[in-house]
């Protein structure tokens, strides 16, 4: 199968070469290669959500990776988890900078509220 290009303005996104065969797939693949040519997040904006009570467990629900920053505050862990259940804790809590990939958790335990910084990749 070629490789799909990004299109142009005008050109359509995928086309049809028998009707029905996999019109669907050919979208979903150049989406996912037009994804991965401009970024994963072509925003690139730099959020600070809210961290809850403690402890705190943040979700990358997104579909890019994060660096998940955390700062200030009280902390005493900082855990990372690919699954949500089993957390693996960090070597240092405060002033800890993780990456997170889509899907990853990541756990913050503290007495005194961070900051958390999520900068996409």
């Amino acid at each position: 199968m070629k490789q799909l290009e990004r299109p142009r303005i005008g050109q359509p996104i995928a086309t049809v070469e028998k009707a029905g065969e996999g019109l669907v797939a050919k979208a979903n693949m150049w989406l996912q290669q037009y994804l991965r040519q401009v970024g994963r997040n072509p925003v690139n904006a730099i959020t600070t959500p809210a961290v809850g009570a403690s402890p705190f467990v943040f979700e990358n629900a997104g579909d890019f990776d994060v660096d998940a920053v955390v700062s200030g505050g009280t902390v005493s862990a900082v855990s990372i988890s690919r699954d949500g259940i089993a957390y693996f804790p960090l070597a240092s809590a405060t002033g800890t900078t993780v990456r997170l990939n889509p899907g990853d958790f990541l756990r913050i335990t503290y007495s005194v509220l961070p900051t958390l910084t999520l900068i996409p990749r």
